[in-house]
């Protein structure tokens, strides 16, 4: 009791004291979102399967607006890591138990090692690792950038394109980990804008493995 009235639990997003060992405030919980995004028509959707493209969904938390932005912020650069086991809690109970069966691995984005020094941590792996604790698929953490580039979010579209291009690839020792041709993965991330690293993990991962389907799950879609 005493240690709760000094560190009193907070919600994530705006702060707030909140006096349940939940997360998210009731103001807050309205804002988690209660639809997909199609990686490739960019539409709205109400599936984990796009009706117009037959593509896998990127399922999301919150919309990347300024709460979502700053609580982000804190976890990455305050390094507020209890934020992940949050994160994951929330995006396990969007996930019916069809598509975390047809699951074979997690696969976290992959962070620069300039990042990884300044962070000491990537974000995206250490969502990855706590949302397999909860439902059970293993992480597996076989991508790295070979090259430096610059945040997603603060670029254009045409900057987006050409600073992710050929930076993500396999790491040599996991080129067989995949024995079959029809695996189901879900990358892993914090925030989805263009879908441009996503797309330089999936050609990454092709280079090696025909997998069948590939889902997106982050924290925020913009």
């Amino acid at each position: 009791m005493i240690t709760k009235l000094i560190y009193p639990n907070l919600c994530i997003f705006c702060k707030k004291v909140i006096a349940t060992d939940y997360h998210l405030c009731l103001d807050c919980q309205t804002k988690l979102i209660d639809y997909f995004k199609c990686p490739s028509c960019n539409k709205f959707i109400e599936n984990y399967i796009c009706p117009h493209c037959n593509s896998e969904a990127v399922i999301g938390l919150f919309r990347y607006d300024n709460k979502a932005r700053k609580a982000i912020a804190r976890w990455k650069y305050h390094d507020v890591r209890k934020y992940a086991n949050s994160f994951a809690k929330e995006l396990s109970y969007k996930l019916d138990s069809n598509l975390v069966t047809s699951l074979d691995a997690l696969i976290p984005v992959p962070a620069s090692k300039d990042r990884l020094r300044k962070r000491g941590f990537n974000q995206a792996y250490d969502l990855s690792k706590k949302l397999s604790k909860i439902i059970g698929v293993e992480t597996m953490d076989i991508l790295q950038r070979t090259k430096r580039t610059k945040a997603q979010h603060s670029s254009n579209v045409h900057e987006r394109a050409q600073n992710i291009a050929n930076s993500i690839h396999l790491i040599n020792k996991f080129d067989d980990i995949f024995s079959e041709d029809n695996a189901a993965i879900a990358l892993v991330d914090d925030i989805y804008t263009s879908g441009n690293t996503i797309n330089e993990c999936i050609r990454a991962l092709r280079v090696k493995y025909n997998i069948k389907q590939i889902y997106i799950f982050v924290v925020a879609i913009t």
